[in-house]
Parts: C-alpha cells; structure tokens; sequence
C-alpha cells in the first residue's frame, strides 16, 4: 500500500538582505494534517539537485503521543543563512515526488 503524499498550498521563498546581518532564506507553506499531534517540518534534500540555483528540501510529518483525529493546516517554515542571489527558486519534495514550489523574491 503506498503512502498518500500531504496537500499543501501557500509556499512563499524570501531573501532577507537587510542589514545588520547576513543573507537569510525563508520558506514558509502550510501543509493539511490529519491529527491534532502530527507536526510538519521542512529540512534540506541530500543529495540536492543539479542545478545549484534551485534548493531542494524535504517535507516530513511527525506524530508524537496521542492527538484527535482533526484534519487542519499547519504553518511549516525553514531558514537558512546564505549568499546574496544564492537560490533563485526551492522546490519541496515528499516521499521523492515534488508537492510545492516557490520562486524566491528579495527583501530588501
């Protein structure tokens, strides 16, 4: 029986290269739950992909304890300190198969 892969909707990528400080990524999506405990996350794919303006990164749900059985979005974000320009786009993968993308865009 193969795993369902989540829905998701509202991926947004940000360069933030305000000062003071470094150039930080931002990616945030929400991602539909099927029980109060479960918990989506967003970490770096290895191995990333060929074309190195593109950051790959992989979604996974995690449950802890006991929850209800509530079917919700739920916020997932991750950050990463970079070089100015480094990504152009991120692509998110679940189980291998892509279920969101995000041009990134500059702040300035």
């Amino acid at each position: 029986m193969s795993k369902s892969l989540p829905n998701t909707k509202g991926w947004k990528a940000w360069q933030d290269l305000q000062p003071p400080g470094p150039p930080t990524l931002h990616v945030i999506g929400e991602v539909e739950t099927t029980n109060s405990n479960q918990t989506p996350h967003l970490t770096e794919a290895s191995p990333q992909g060929t074309n190195p303006k593109i950051l790959l990164l992989d979604l996974s749900i995690t449950t802890a304890g006991t929850g209800l059985t509530v079917i919700e979005w739920k916020q997932v974000t991750f950050t990463k300190k970079i070089s100015k320009d480094q990504y152009t786009s991120v692509d998110i993968f679940s189980d291998g198969e892509q279920v969101g993308t995000a041009k990134v865009e500059t702040v300035v």
